[in-house]
């Protein structure tokens, strides 16, 4: 499935779903083979998002935590150990989504991941939702 494909069908369901968490889930397929795409988008969308009074678990997580912790560990990964691959997937299809919101959300990954760790980013002024305030 080339990147075209997989982004008209992330978009295709993005648009029916009414949250996140509803988008990873209508996702979801049995996997097909180790360069199956589709893991990556599922956890792309499961990532919760903590709000900014939750200082606790933002020092654990960053803002993007893993909706599901366990004895056997957690999921989606925590941003640092997201494979380049679902990070390349994630980008491509951030590139061709005609969806702003599967773009928004993918960015939003994108950019977590690139400034994990950091007290600033090299360019956030440039980021869009510290422009818009959003």
């Amino acid at each position: 499935m080339n990147i075209e494909e997989l982004s008209r069908l992330v978009d295709e369901t993005a648009a029916s779903a009414t949250s996140w968490h509803i988008l990873a889930i209508q996702l979801q397929r049995p996997p097909a083979g180790p360069d199956d795409p589709f893991p990556a988008f599922v956890a792309a969308f499961h990532y919760m998002l903590y709000p900014i009074t939750e200082e606790s678990g933002r020092e654990a997580w960053g803002p993007f935590a893993p909706v599901f912790e366990g004895p056997q560990g957690v999921f989606p990964p925590p941003l640092p150990k997201v494979d380049d691959r679902w990070l390349t997937l994630w980008a491509d299809v951030a590139q061709a989504s005609t969806s702003q919101v599967v773009r928004s959300r993918l960015h939003d990954l994108l950019w977590e991941r690139r400034c994990w760790g950091r007290t600033t980013c090299p360019s956030e002024s440039s980021h869009p939702r510290r422009i818009t305030g959003t």
